[in-house]
């Protein structure tokens, strides 16, 4: 999967227009988030950290020109709190490190049923069936006192388990026939992993 083939998928998964994908994707490769290269055949794949720039990108920035240093600010963000049910040993140290595990189909970890990223101020939550966790900044007063702008109530733009899971599925090559992307190498295991984790998302959504 390259650059353009990540904008067409999430046209359909998250509420952005293919325009405001393209300008996203554009920002980004020029900040170095996303690979240059060539087009159509010739344009390089994509690996989960590329997904991930893009994943932040889109939930955390105005516009375009402010996707970089969203990016890089909120992949920083330190684990902040665990619920009781949670392991806070058993996750990553950062929230970029964190979306890398989920996208990544091989990775071992509790299974994943949402990823709200607030856009008010630096904070994320990953809600497993074992539990929540979160990145950043419980409050906006916080983070404020931590030098960080932040406005308004709280506002979360939130990836399904559907979502993530499909885009994980991409990422494994489960539609390509150049294969799966895991740690750069082609993997028939974690492709197939990665399809049934994608079925069963959309079974539990449609059931839900």
């Amino acid at each position: 999967m390259n650059g353009k083939d990540l904008e067409r998928k999430l046209s359909v998964l998250v509420p952005r227009t293919h325009t405001q994908l393209d300008h996203f994707g554009r920002a980004l490769r020029a900040a170095g988030l996303l690979p240059l290269g060539g087009r159509g055949l010739a344009a390089p794949e994509i690996t989960p950290q590329h997904v991930a720039n893009m994943l932040i990108a889109l939930a955390v920035a105005e516009k375009p020109g402010d996707a970089p240093n969203a990016v890089i600010g909120y992949a920083a963000m330190p684990v902040a709190e665990c619920d009781a049910a949670a392991d806070i040993d058993a996750v990553a140290d950062t929230f970029g490190e964190a979306l890398l595990e989920i996208l990544n189909p091989s990775a071992a970890g509790p299974e994943v049923l949402s990823v709200r990223i607030c856009r008010s101020w630096p904070l994320a939550i990953i809600e497993t069936k074992q539990g929540e966790y979160s990145y950043g900044y419980a409050t906006n007063e916080t983070a404020r006192e931590a030098g960080f702008q932040t406005w308004g109530a709280r506002e979360e733009f939130r990836y399904g388990a559907g979502v993530l899971s499909q885009i994980a599925f991409e990422l494994a090559g489960g539609n390509s026939r150049r294969g799966g992307w895991v740690n750069g190498e082609t993997d028939p295991v974690s492709r197939f992993r990665a399809s049934r984790r994608a079925a069963e998302a959309a079974n539990s959504d449609l059931e839900g």
